[in-house]
C-alpha cells in the first residue's frame, strides 16, 4: 500500500482525510508497536511451550493465543495451538490452525511433520505420508521426518521402506537411541532376529536406562531364551515402570516358568496401568504348563470355570483379543476330561466380549460358484520345523504337487520363505504370509475368496484361534494338530479317522465330525544314525532297563504316575527316563515336586530326567536304548511315532475316551499290533514289563514292529480320503 498510495491521497481505508493523516499513522504505529512486541511474543512463545510441556494445555493455549492477537502472522504460534487442538479432539480447529501455521511459514518442514503425526492419528495414511514427504522436500535430512514416516511404513506393515528410514535416520544421528531401537522393531518384523538384538543393544549403548529398548530387546529372546527375557523384562519395568507393555510381558515368563502368583502380581499391574479387557481375561484363565496332583488339576480347572462364568456375567469386553493378549486355552487339553461344553462356553463369552470376531467375508455372504478348481487354503504357523509340520507337510506337498486345486499356505511362521518354499516345492507364489494384526490378517485371507479353510491346528496359538471365529471361507475345518474341539460356531468339521474315534465320539466335538478311513497321517520315515550313541554319551543310565517316556512334559497326567510306580515295583532293575524340556528347567523341577507326592519314595529315586536331544539322531539314539516306550495318558504320542517306529522299540499305549489320548492305538490298528494295546491301567504296567524283562518277546515284538510300521509313512490312501472329502465340501 505504501508503494501505490502517495501520503497525500486520499486514504484508500474510505477516509475524508489524507493517507498521511490515517492510515500511513497507524500502520507506523503498529509497526513501532509490533517492533516493541518482539521480546514479549519470544517470551510467551516459551510460556507457551513450558505449559503444554508440563500438561497445562489451557495456560499454553492462553499463551499462544495472545501471541496470534500481536502477531497474527507468527507460524510458531499457529503450529502449537494446532497441536493443542488435535490433543483436545479438536480436529477441524487443528487442521486449520497447522494450516495457517504452513502458509505463514511455507519453507519450515516441522509444521508438515506435525500435520502428518495429526493424520497419522485420525488414520488419514495417505495424507500423513504425503505430510512427512513435503518435509523431506524441504529437509531431506529431518530426522524426526524419517523417524515419522518410518513409524508409519511400521504401522502400514511396508517393513523394507520403514527401515529404509530408520536406516538413514541412524546415518544422519548415530548417537540417536530412538532410531536404534526403531531400527530393531523392523528387523523383528522381517523376520531378522539377530540384527534386531544388535539394533536394541546399540540403542542401549547409548541410554542404558531406555526402557523401550530393554522390552524390545526382551522380546526377541521370548521363545529362544525366556530367562534371559525374564532379565530384559526387568530392566524394562525399573526404568519405565508406567509400560503396561513391560509388565505384561514380564508376567507371561513367570506364568511360563510357572511362578503363577508372581504373574498375577504383573498381570494386574498392568491392568491398573491400562485396564484392557484382554489383560484381565489373561489373569483370570491363567492355567499352569506343568499339572500338579489331580486335586490340583480339578481345583485349577474349577477356578478357571468359575472365572470364565465372573467375566461374562461382568461383560468383560476386549476390542481385539490378540493384541489385548487372550491365549487360546491349550492346557485345558491335557486334563483328560470331555472339554466340549467348557470350550463352548469359552467361545460365548468371547463372542459377547468381542463381537467383531463374528466377521463374515464377502465372497461367504454369496452361494458358492461350482466351477473350476476348488480354492483350498491351509492356514497354521507351525508349518516348517514343528510337529504340526512333521504330520501335514508331506500331505499338503502331495495336493498341492497334484494341481487338483488352487491350493495356498497361509502363515505368519517365524521360518523364512525359501525355507518354506523348499519344504513345498508345488507351492509357487501361493505362500501367504500373514502379520500379526487379526483384522489384516482376516482381510488377507478373505481377499483369496476360499472355498475350503483347513486349520491344521486351532488352540495352539491365538491368532489361529480367533481367526476361526470368523467365516473366510465357505467350508471351514480343523484338523488335529492340537486334537481337541475348538467350540467355534464358524469352524464346521473337525477332522479325524475311522481307527481313532470311539462310537460316541461326536459327543467330543462342537465341530460336525468327519473320521476318514486312515485319517491326515501322511508322515515322512527317518533314517537311523549309521552308529547308536552309547549310554555315556547320552547322559543315560548305564545299567538296567530303560522304560523311556520321549514326550514333552505337560503331558504328564497325575494318572500316569500311579503307572511309573507300579512298574517300578514290579521291575527292580528299571529306570524310568522322561525327557527334560529343552528351554524350562523349572517343568522338571515342578513335576519332582509332584512324584514326591505321588510315587512312593522305595522306588521314587528311578524316575528321572534325562537331557533334551536337539539333535534327530541322538533322539534315536536314546529310543534305541529302551527297552519299551511308555506312550502316556491322557494326551498320548502323535509324529513322536515317525522316530520310534524307525529304530523299532516296541511301545505300549493305555487308550483313553478322547482322540488325543488314542493316537497310539490307532498307529497299533494300523499296523496290526495290538499286542501293544493295554485296556486298563493295571494291564499296561504288565505288559510294558514284559517287554521290558522279556528280551525274546522284546525281539519278536521290535522285529514285526519294522515289518509293519511302512504302512505308518506317506500311506497314498490318506491323500485319497483327502481328495474325496475336499471334493464332497
Amino acid at each position: 500500500m505504501q508503494n501505490t498510495v502517495d501520503k497525500n491521497d486520499p486514504c484508500p481505508c474510505g477516509s475524508s482525510k489524507k493517507y498521511k493523516h490515517c492510515c500511513q499513522r497507524k500502520e507506523k504505529q503498529l509497526a513501532a508497536f509490533a517492533s516493541r512486541q518482539q521480546p514479549m511474543v519470544a517470551g510467551w512463545l516459551a510460556l507457551g511451550m513450558q505449559a503444554l510441556r508440563s500438561g497445562q494445555k489451557e495456560q499454553a493455549q492462553a499463551w499462544y493465543e495472545k501471541v496470534i492477537q500481536v502477531s497474527q502472522s507468527n507460524s510458531d504460534a499457529w503450529l502449537w495451538l494446532g497441536v493443542i487442538h488435535h490433543q483436545n479432539g479438536n480436529t477441524g480447529d487443528a487442521l486449520e490452525s497447522i494450516a495457517k501455521a504452513i502458509n505463514y511459514k511455507p519453507l519450515s518442514a516441522q509444521p508438515h511433520v506435525i500435520l502428518g503425526n495429526v493424520n497419522k492419528d485420525l488414520k488419514r495414511y495417505v495424507e500423513a505420508e504425503a505430510n512427512y514427504k513435503d518435509a523431506l522436500k524441504i529437509s531431506p535430512n529431518s530426522v524426526e521426518a524419517l523417524n515419522n514416516l518410518g513409524t508409519l511404513f511400521c504401522e502400514l506393515e511396508k517393513f523394507d521402506e520403514a527401515a529404509g528410514c530408520f536406516n538413514r535416520v541412524v546415518l544422519l544421528q548415530p548417537k540417536y537411541a530412538e532410531g536404534y531401537n526403531n531400527l530393531g522393531t523392523v528387523l523383528v518384523a522381517q523376520s531378522k532376529i539377530a540384527d534386531a538384538r544388535t539394533a536394541f543393544q546399540s540403542a542401549l549403548d547409548l541410554n542404558p536406562e531406555y526402557g523401550q529398548a530393554y522390552l524390545n530387546l526382551g522380546d526377541t529372546y521370548m521363545k529362544a531364551a525366556p530367562h534371559l527375557a525374564l532379565e530384559h523384562f526387568e530392566k524394562a519395568v525399573l526404568y519405565e515402570p508406567h509400560s503396561f507393555l513391560a509388565w505384561v510381558h514380564l508376567g507371561k515368563i513367570h506364568a511360563w516358568t510357572l511362578k503363577l502368583d508372581e504373574a498375577r502380581k504383573c498381570f494386574q499391574k498392568a491392568y491398573s496401568i491400562n485396564p484392557l479387557g484382554g489383560i484381565r481375561i489373561m489373569d483370570a484363565l491363567m492355567l499352569p504348563t506343568i499339572m500338579g496332583t489331580l486335586e490340583e488339576v480339578h481345583a485349577i480347572r474349577g477356578d478357571f470355570e468359575k472365572n470364565l462364568e465372573v467375566l461374562i456375567a461382568e461383560k468383560v469386553s476386549v476390542m481385539d483379543p490378540v493384541r489385548e493378549f487372550c491365549a487360546a486355552n491349550f492346557h485345558l487339553a491335557y486334563h483328560g476330561i470331555n472339554d466340549r461344553p467348557l470350550q463352548q462356553r469359552i467361545a460365548q463369552f468371547y463372542e459377547q466380549a468381542c463381537p467383531s470376531l463374528l466377521y463374515t467375508a464377502s465372497h461367504c455372504k454369496m452361494p458358492r460358484q461350482n466351477e473350476g478348481r476348488k480354492r483350498l487354503g491351509f492356514y497354521s504357523q507351525f508349518i516348517v520345523k514343528h510337529s504340526v509340520a512333521a504330520s501335514c507337510q508331506a500331505l499338503i506337498e502331495s495336493l498341492a504337487a497334484s494341481g487338483k486345486f488352487d491350493l495356498f499356505i497361509i502363515s505368519g511362521t517365524e521360518v523364512d520363505d525359501d525355507t518354506v518354499r523348499a519344504a513345498y516345492p508345488s507351492i509357487g507364489g501361493n505362500f501367504i504370509r500373514v502379520g500379526a494384526k487379526l483384522v489384516a490378517v482376516r482381510e488377507q485371507i478373505a481377499a483369496l475368496e476360499l472355498d475350503v479353510l483347513v486349520y491344521l491346528d486351532i488352540g495352539m496359538e491365538p491368532l489361529g484361534y480367533f481367526l476361526g471365529y470368523s467365516r473366510l471361507a465357505h467350508v471351514q475345518c480343523v484338523a488335529g494338530g492340537h486334537p481337541v474341539t475348538t467350540g467355534i460356531g464358524n469352524i464346521d468339521y473337525f477332522l479325524s479317522g475311522e481307527l481313532i474315534e470311539t462310537p460316541d465320539a461326536q459327543t467330543h466335538y462342537s465341530e460336525k465330525l468327519v473320521t476318514l478311513p486312515y485319517g491326515l497321517l501322511y508322515i515322512s520315515k527317518p533314517t537311523p544314525p549309521e552308529r547308536y550313541k552309547s549310554r555315556l554319551e547320552l547322559g543315560l543310565p548305564e545299567a538296567g532297563n530303560i522304560y523311556l517316556v520321549p514326550f514333552v512334559l505337560h503331558k504328564l497326567h497325575p494318572d500316569f504316575d500311579v503307572a511309573m510306580q507300579d512298574i517300578l515295583w514290579k521291575d527292580q532293575n528299571g529306570t524310568i527316563v522322561l525327557i527334560g524340556d529343552k528351554i524350562f528347567p523349572e517343568y522338571s523341577a515342578k513335576l519332582s515336586d509332584r512324584f514326591d507326592k505321588t510315587i512312593d519314595g522305595a522306588v521314587r529315586s528311578r524316575v528321572r530326567f534325562g537331557p533334551w536331544q536337539a539333535n534327530a539322531e541322538d533322539f534315536m539314539s536314546v529310543i534305541h536304548h529302551a527297552a519299551v516306550i511308555l506312550d502316556t495318558f491322557h494326551f498320548g504320542m502323535g509324529t513322536t511315532i515317525s522316530p520310534i517306529a524307525a529304530v523299532g522299540t516296541p511301545f505300549v499305549t493305555f487308550p483313553s475316551d478322547f482322540q488325543r489320548g488314542r493316537v497310539g492305538l490307532y498307529f497299533c490298528k494300523l499296523m496290526g499290533l495290538e499286542d501293544f494295546v493295554a485296556t486298563s491301567i493295571e494291564e499296561y504296567v504288565e505288559l510294558a514289563v514284559s517287554i521290558s524283562t522279556d528280551s525274546l518277546k522284546r525281539e519278536e515284538l521290535r522285529a514285526r514292529f519294522l515289518a509293519q510300521s511302512p504302512v505308518l509313512f506317506k500311506n497314498a490312501a490318506a491323500i485319497e480320503d483327502f481328495e474325496n472329502f475336499l471334493k464332497s465340501c
